[in-house]
């Protein structure tokens, strides 16, 4: 909705970073709000995840411009600078990460939404062990074969 005799543009909202990532392949992974409307609209980041709705970093703390400082941070979300919410990032992602994301802008005139889904999945390690039965044993030929699979659920 526009306001053609007052100049206002209702907000228009294009989220980008629908991704699947393995939790401790990267330090930080990104999602970017462009929301467009006169006047600029205000950025809110929301993550949804079982039923449950967080407000993302209401202090909005920041990397100063360099997504390498989540080397340095602990498993959270920040912005990418200071008083700018656009550019979410999440540091050291975990499985606890995974779920949808919405960037609510609002101005005078409306408010919309637009959202991306991060998957972070678990890192996990499949081993095949093979056992032979022992010779004392009057067994007939048997192999045993197992399948063990490790997973880190580091949440």
């Amino acid at each position: 909705m526009d306001d053609f005799f007052t100049g206002l543009v209702a907000p228009k909202v294009v989220v980008v970073g629908n991704k699947t990532i393995l939790q401790g392949a990267q330090w930080q992974t990104q999602l970017f709000c462009n929301a467009t409307g006169h006047p600029k609209p205000e950025i809110t980041w929301f993550f949804y995840k079982d039923g449950k709705t967080i407000q993302v970093n209401t202090a909005g703390s920041e990397l100063q411009g360099d997504p390498d400082r989540c080397k340095k941070r602990t498993d959270d979300f920040y912005f990418l600078r200071r008083n700018a919410p656009e550019h979410l990032v999440i540091c050291n992602p975990k499985k606890r990460h995974t779920g949808e994301y919405k960037c609510r802008a609002v101005n005078p005139l409306d408010k919309k939404e637009g959202s991306a889904f991060i998957n972070v999945q678990s890192e996990y390690s499949v081993y095949v062990l093979h056992f032979q039965p022992s010779l004392f044993l009057h067994v007939s030929i048997i192999s045993l074969w197992w399948c063990l699979v490790l997973v880190n659920y580091n949440l």
